[in-house]
């Protein structure tokens, strides 16, 4: 994630992320990487993130501590947000 710093750069970002969004070629890339993960569960997660992230994943679970410790360092204000997003979508589900 990047900072974005002004109204006119927000909206050039904005304006970037949307055309991205109906890129053909972007949803037909998305569309191969889920079939794949469909098609070899956890294999095809493995070479993807190896692929892309450069690790070799031994396993997919971050363990409780390890979650613990990079929730501890999330800035108040940042956390706030985050949980109130979260508040948010669950209440918009729980309207549907």
């Amino acid at each position: 994630m990047r900072p974005i710093h002004g109204r006119e750069a927000a909206l050039a970002n904005y304006r970037d992320r949307r055309s991205a969004q109906h890129d053909p070629e972007r949803h037909r890339l998305v569309a191969e990487i889920i079939d794949q993960v469909r098609r070899g569960g956890d294999a095809a997660l493995r070479q993807l993130a190896e692929r892309f992230d450069r690790v070799q994943l031994t396993h997919f679970e971050v363990a409780a501590q390890a979650r613990r410790a990079a929730a501890d360092q999330i800035p108040s204000e940042l956390r706030r947000a985050i949980d109130h997003a979260i508040e948010r979508v669950r209440t918009f589900h729980q309207r549907q």
